[in-house]
């Protein structure tokens, strides 16, 4: 709807979220359209007048209805702009303007009781850098968690507000500080990087720092937290270890564990030989004479490559042997349940790791994956 009433075709092409950034970004296609000039946020202050200017209530009119007030309060990390110019519903997504027309925010809500006392005056719009934010990230081809669960940084760097992320083992060392992004809901501060993916590929990324405890999250292209940890204070390491279930653009979250943290971090992130999540249970086939339970995972080595099997959350007392592609035996043995092996390839080919109880009794889950040691991004100590 334009301000003189006129209703055009347009489509809805990026969405945010009520509890985050409550915006939608819709394309009109027509061109030689009005352009608002926009508002440096910087400049804006309280006491300035403002004009909202929308369609409220159910009566239809042919032209846009406009209310007056001051800016009451700059709330900059929630990325709201507060103003008592009165907005009813049907104002939402309408422009709050300064007095020259320049756009200060979009128009979200309003609050009638605070404290269960009924209150006037309490109107808030989407911060203008905000809304810049989310149209960079749209026009940026920017995961859609910017914006639904990411609130963006006012000043991101290089104009992105996500990174790229090799998965070739090298350190990114990052600062997490005012003015950065930051997760709603919580409004810890966080970094956002982005890597495409295969279904089936896996990935080993850890996160550590020296000045606080920090969370890690590996988001799928749909949304989906399909790794999260975090880690068990300074220069300890939060580790995820996944197999990807589909293909497309996955984003890493770098986070403060809580709010009002800041400080540096190193992030790496590396693509493992093998990554694989087992179970023993009563329908899985016995291996040995001793009935012990056992699930075997096929990799691809070189001759003389080192490799390093680790095995994480084993629920049973793991037992390990690794085959090449004759049968015959290269290495075995017992293992702690949260264990870093290194075996040394003897040839070119395929080799078969079985994993397996040390008791015939032995159940229950695990994870276990297969790195070249030359990029293992991680040590003992830092496996969870």
């Amino acid at each position: 709807m334009t301000l003189r009433g006129r209703a055009v075709p347009a489509e809805v092409v990026a969405l945010g979220y009520s509890g985050c950034l409550d915006l939608a970004l819709i394309k009109v296609n027509q061109s030689n359209l009005p352009v608002m000039p926009l508002s440096d946020i910087t400049q804006v202050h309280k006491t300035q007048q403002v004009f909202a200017i929308g369609f409220p209530g159910a009566l239809p009119s042919d032209s846009a209805t406009i209310t007056s007030g001051i800016v009451s309060n700059l709330h900059h990390r929630d990325g709201l702009v507060q103003f008592d110019g009165a907005i009813s519903p049907g104002n939402s997504g309408g422009a709050v303007v300064s007095h020259d027309g320049k756009l200060i925010g979009i128009a979200t809500k309003g609050i009638e009781t605070f404290g269960g006392r009924n209150v006037n005056g309490m109107f808030f719009a989407v911060a203008v850098d905000k809304v810049q934010a989310f149209v960079t990230a749209y026009q940026n081809g920017e995961p859609a968690l910017i914006g639904q669960d990411i609130m963006p940084g006012s000043n991101p760097d290089s104009g992105h507000l996500t990174q790229a992320l090799a998965l070739n083992g090298q350190t990114i060392g990052g600062i997490l500080q005012a003015g950065d992004s930051a997760v709603c809901g919580d409004s810890t501060l966080a970094d956002v990087y982005t890597f495409t993916a295969e279904a089936g590929q896996g990935v080993m990324i850890d996160l550590s720092s020296p000045d606080m405890s920090v969370d890690l999250l590996l988001v799928s292209p749909s949304g989906q937290v399909v790794g999260q940890s975090r880690s068990q204070g300074r220069n300890q390491a939060a580790i995820v270890l996944e197999k990807l279930p589909e293909n497309g653009t996955y984003s890493v979250i770098a986070k403060a564990s809580q709010s009002n943290r800041d400080g540096r971090y190193q992030l790496r992130a590396t693509e493992p030989v093998l990554v694989e999540r087992g179970a023993l249970d009563r329908s899985t086939r016995p291996c040995f004479e001793g009935g012990q339970r056992c699930q075997d995972f096929q990799f691809q080595g070189r001759a003389n490559q080192t490799v390093t099997v680790a095995l994480q959350h084993a629920e049973f007392d793991p037992y390990l042997v690794l085959l090449d592609a004759s049968g015959n035996v290269i290495a075995r043995g017992q293992t702690d349940r949260n264990a870093l092996v290194n075996f040394t390839l003897p040839e070119d080919g395929w080799y078969t790791l079985v994993v397996s109880s040390l008791q015939p009794e032995g159940s229950g889950q695990f994870i276990v994956s297969v790195h070249d040691t030359e990029t293992l991004i991680t040590s003992k100590e830092n496996v969870q």
